[in-house]
């Protein structure tokens, strides 16, 4: 299913305002346009004059594009409440010295997945480091709650997004880690990704928001330990309740 045209501008200005709100000055029309490619001259001017009239993006005098003060009020006004980071750190902490697993934060940024924290277990595999910033792709922890399409069976649409690759993957082992994720409410990748890790996560939910992810990660070994599962699904879904309870006070 092709976006309708209004989406398809909304996804790509978000994208714009992603790469701009990472880059270290402005950015010039052409970077722009090989950031949204493939895309049309016109398009590219469509999207920058759209962000211009809603204020969020202006054009300096050397022509190139930065984010407005619009934007940079929206960001001080945010930060006078506290982060997700900030809240979520000493849960973290105590999820992974309880269950002896590495634990992990995402946050969706677009279609982009930001690492805001990790509290490691030696013992544990290592998940991802902190300040990086990964494409939303399958093979990413937690990647399948990105929206709202997991909810509402799109799962197709969903996958093309996540860049699925049946050559490399097994469809059937995918459909079922979806079917799992949609009944149950948790991710686990089965340790089909990354041989010997296997990794768990669930979305920290705010109303229809999903503004992190939670994952854990453990050995084989710990699996087979009796009622390991089970304890560890319950403490990291009540840990990720306790950190929605609190962003929403």
């Amino acid at each position: 299913m092709k976006d309708k045209p209004d989406n398809l501008l909304l996804r790509r200005g978000v994208r714009v305002l992603d790469a701009l709100a990472g880059a270290h000055g402005p950015l010039r029309f052409g970077q722009v346009q090989k950031l949204l490619a493939p895309i049309s001259p016109s398009s590219v001017a469509s999207v920058l004059g759209t962000l211009r009239e809603t204020g969020v993006v202006r054009k300096r005098a050397d022509g190139g594009y930065a984010l407005s003060e619009r934007v940079r009020f929206w960001a001080r006004g945010a930060q006078r409440r506290p982060s997700l980071e900030a809240i979520a750190r000493p849960h973290m902490a105590r999820l992974s010295g309880e269950l002896q697993a590495t634990v992990i934060l995402f946050a969706f940024c677009g279609e982009t997945m930001q690492c805001l924290h990790s509290e490691l277990d030696p013992a544990s595999p290592s998940l991802a480091r902190p300040g990086s910033a990964l494409p939303a792709r399958l093979d990413v922890i937690g990647s399948i709650f990105i929206g709202d399409w997991l909810a509402r069976g799109r799962d197709e649409e969903l996958l093309r997004l996540l860049r699925f690759d049946p050559a490399r993957h097994r469809r059937a082992l995918v459909d079922r880690i979806l079917a799992r994720a949609r009944r149950e409410g948790y991710m686990y990748d089965e340790a089909v990704f990354y041989a010997g890790s296997h990794r768990f996560s669930v979305p920290i939910r705010c109303g229809a928001e999903t503004p992190g992810i939670l994952g854990l990660g453990c050995t084989a070994q710990r699996l087979k330990e009796k009622g390991f599962k089970k304890r560890m699904l319950t403490a990291l879904k009540q840990t990720a309740e306790r950190i929605a309870e609190e962003l929403t006070l």
